[in-house]
Order: structure tokens, then sequence, then C-alpha cells
């Protein structure tokens, strides 16, 4: 695999301008660079041979044995193993020792952004995507579309405080009068919580607040296997879709369910941190197997794949913006493509 995004410097491999201060030290920087694109040749090779074949893990990011039952699972554990090691190795920081790590039930994630510090590449993105979500309300204080739930309600300092809870991402927005997600039982949880606390686009105490759902106790799980089991197998027809994609068919198609995947992955963020690491390589890295290049981020769309993704409802919206936005080039090459060195024949695409 040539991998020439990887042997330039680090313009456009930061998913936004924002954390493109995280390439900042030059001394990580050439070692992250490195570091990713060996794990992305090494992932490319062996990742048609999962689940048959597992992957090798440290004890400590303490994977739930459920997950290796799927490709899609293995994948991301081989992944969140080596986001660990790179952290370790250069103490990313904060909280060097959450990278990699997957979360314990009970553990919900959640990260606190002020805009104007922490996303000014991103801030206006932010706004208008915010007052997308809230256009309908008209005067109301909550409005329920199925896909996500809002409300709001104004602070005696004069802040507008938004929560908007995503719900079902495979259904088109309509206002509804059931019964919200809070009202439907103790357990029952939003795929995602975004807490905005609005005091105008310069105030500097403007921020946003992104809740991933809490990994619930199995006593609390009322699904087929384990939670982390079932979570990684209803993405497994994304990442086989990915796997699967053949040079008759448009980039197009490929980008579309690797989009799928990232709006899974960033809205359930399964480890504690490194999350947003694991995905852009396992997605460089799908692509690599069939022969796709993809090139670096798209920073005109002023906002990053994983924001994006907080704030988009529905999951065939949010693909197809992917597809079409995510990188500045993606095409096909036969002399990119990764060979298979697992010494097992891709079944996906020997079955056709």
């Amino acid at each position: 695999m040539n991998n020439r995004l990887f042997q330039a410097d680090s313009a456009g491999m930061a998913s936004s301008p924002d954390r493109k201060k995280e390439f900042g030290d030059l001394s990580k920087q050439s070692r992250w660079l490195e570091f990713s694109s060996d794990v992305i040749k090494r992932f490319s090779s062996n990742v048609s041979a999962y689940p048959d074949r597992k992957p090798v893990l440290r004890d400590d990011i303490r994977c739930p044995p459920g997950v290796l039952n799927s490709m899609a699972g293995c994948a991301y554990a081989f992944l969140a193993n080596e986001r660990r090691i790179i952290a370790k190795e250069l103490k990313h920081k904060p909280l060097t020792h959450q990278f990699g790590w997957f979360n314990k039930p009970g553990f919900r994630a959640s990260d606190d952004f002020l805009l104007i510090r922490d996303l000014p590449g991103q801030k206006d993105a932010i706004f208008e995507l915010i007052g997308k979500l809230a256009a309908g309300m008209q005067g109301k204080d909550a409005v329920d579309y199925g896909c996500y739930e809002i409300s709001r309600s104004q602070r005696a300092d004069q802040s507008m405080v938004y929560t908007i809870k995503m719900t079902n991402p495979l259904v088109s927005p309509e206002v509804k009068t059931g019964k919200k997600i809070s009202e439907q039982g103790e357990y029952a949880e939003p795929e995602l919580t975004i807490t905005f606390e609005d005091y105008g686009d310069q105030d500097p105490r403007t921020r946003i607040q992104v809740e991933h759902p809490m990994t619930p106790f199995d006593f609390m799980y009322e699904g087929k296997t384990e939670y982390m089991e079932d979570k990684f197998r209803e993405m497994d027809d994304h990442f086989k879709a990915c796997l699967g994609w053949t040079s008759d068919k448009s980039v197009e198609d490929f980008l579309v369910n690797a989009g799928a995947l990232a709006h899974i992955l960033a809205r359930m963020q399964p480890v504690g941190r490194g999350n947003s690491a694991i995905v852009e390589w396992m997605i460089r890295g799908l692509a690599a197997a069939v022969g796709i290049e993809l090139g670096a981020f798209n920073y005109e769309t002023k906002i990053g794949w994983d924001f994006k993704a907080f704030l988009t409802p529905v999951r065939a919206d949010y693909a197809n913006w992917f597809a079409k936005n995510a990188f500045v080039s993606a095409r096909y090459q036969a002399e990119f493509k990764v060979e298979n060195e697992s010494g097992i024949e891709t079944k996906l695409n020997k079955s056709k």
C-alpha cells in the first residue's frame, strides 16, 4: 500500500481544524503518522479473517468476549488495542488509561466543550445545525419528532438551554404524539443526549455537552446476548458491505456504508477515549482493503464528521452527507489495494 496521505504532512489528517492542535508536537506527530500507517496496513491485510481468526488483545482494554463474535466487533477490538498502545507510548492526555478501554457496565461517556475556546472552527456550523433541529418548535417548549426530541428552557441569566435526545436514527422526522423517551421507563435511554447552553455565538460561555448512552448492567439489558455483542452485530451489515465493495460499483456506495458505521460508532462510543481515531483507522483501512484511496478530511464543511454525526438525527441523511463531504477525494486505484495477508480468501467476494 502506497499511502501517500500518511507520508505527507499532517494537514487534513485531523478530522477538523479544531483538532489540528493535537498534531502540534512534531516528534509525536511523526510517530503518530507512522503508527497510523502501520495499523491501517495490518488491519487491511487481516480484516477478512474476522471473526474466524480473533485478534490478539491486551487484557487491559477489557474487551467483552461477545464483541469478538462479529466481524465488526473483531475489527473494532483490534483497533482499540492499537489505540491504547500508542496512547500509552505518546502519553496522550487527558485520562491516558481510558484510551482504547471498553466501557464497563454503568459507565457513561460525556464530553463538554466551550465553543469559542474548544471548537472555534466548528462553532458556526454547530449553531446552524442546532438551529435546524429547533426550527419546528414554533413557540413550543418541547417537540418529539420520533428520531429525536428537543426541549428548551430559559435561565435567569437569559441563556437558552436546548436538550436534544437522539432516539431512533432509522426513522424520518415527524411530530409524534406518543410517550417521550423520558416517560417510557427507568432504563429507556436515547442513543445520545446533547445539551446546548446558548449565550450567543460571540459569548465564551456558550457550550455543548455530548452525553453517550450508559453501558447497561446485565440485569437492565434485555437483548439477544450481551449489550456490546448485540451492538456490534447490528453494524455488521454495513461493515461487510464496505469490505465486499468491488470496483464495478461507485465509490459513493462504499462511503455511504462507511458513513453509517461512523454514525453508529460516534453515538455509541464503545471506549472511554480514542473512539474518533479508531473509527478513522477503520474506515481508511476498509477502503485500503478494497483499493479505495481516501484523501484528507474536507475542512470546507466547517465541521468534523463526529460532530456532524452527533447533530444529524437520521442515519441515512448522515451517511449520504458523509459520502459526499467527508473527504476531499476518494478514488479506486488497483495499486492501492492491500493484499490479504491472512491466508484466507475474502469470503464476501468469494460468494458472489
